[in-house]
């Protein structure tokens, strides 16, 4: 009985080592530009057309919608230190969006994406990610913005790009807009949304950590299990 008891606990040691080594690996590995994929959920809240209505009547208030979009963790700062303006033009960097009575509206990878993070700016917090020449069905969509406001100015500490879930509480304007046209220009429509989660997707090496983690303490109650009977 005491021999097994030893090779349990010397098992578990090794397994312990092994989850720590693990851990050191990865958090020692070099730093570098990781590409963030944030999800985020919302519904229409608002529509305005001129003439008549590009999406033909397809869109409508109270329409779900979700989408996400991809940056450069480490993308540079092209404007000042009071509002941080991040550019991306190049793969895998993009923008994305899908209405569920309409089709999904890509942002091509080689045209303007911008995210812009504004702190104290003439008194509002502010985060942007702003996508130009959408395209959906037969409309061309201008523009396509997550606009997220704090009128009180304590949502941010500074204009570093946000690479983690953002609170949407600290946040009283929380909106998506979506800016169309016809190829003519002769009708077009501003759909308006309310944005209500905004999320990081884990990076692979964050989900294999949990994932070792989950499998550790499955062990471990298994073993716990095995000794009381």
């Amino acid at each position: 009985m005491n021999i097994l008891r030893t090779f349990s606990i010397l098992f578990n040691c090794k397994i312990s080592l092994i989850c720590m080594y693990l851990f050191a690996s990865l958090c020692s590995y070099p730093a570098h530009a990781t590409p963030v994929k944030i999800n985020f959920t919302g519904e229409i809240v608002s529509t305005t057309y001129f003439r008549d209505d590009p999406f033909s009547g397809v869109l409508s208030i109270g329409d779900a919608f979700s989408g996400f979009y991809i940056f450069d963790s480490d993308a540079l700062n092209i404007a000042n230190a009071d509002q941080g303006r991040y550019r991306h033009r190049t793969d895998p960097y993009q923008f994305s969006i899908q209405f569920d009575t309409l089709g999904g509206v890509s942002k091509a990878a080689d045209n303007d994406f911008n995210i812009i993070v504004s702190n104290d700016y003439f008194g509002v917090d502010a985060y942007d990610v702003q996508a130009r020449q959408l395209s959906i069905g037969g409309v061309d969509a201008d523009l396509a913005q997550i606009y997220l406001r704090d009128l009180t100015a304590t949502a941010l500490d500074s204009v570093a790009l946000l690479d983690s879930s953002t609170n949407l509480s600290d946040y009283q304007e929380r909106l998506l807009f979506l800016g169309a046209t016809t190829d003519t220009g002769s009708n077009w429509g501003n759909i308006s949304g309310r944005i209500t989660s905004l999320s990081r997707v884990p990076e692979p090496a964050t989900f294999f950590l949990i994932c070792l983690g989950l499998v550790y303490i499955g062990f471990r109650k298994r073993t716990s299990v095995a000794k009381q009977a």
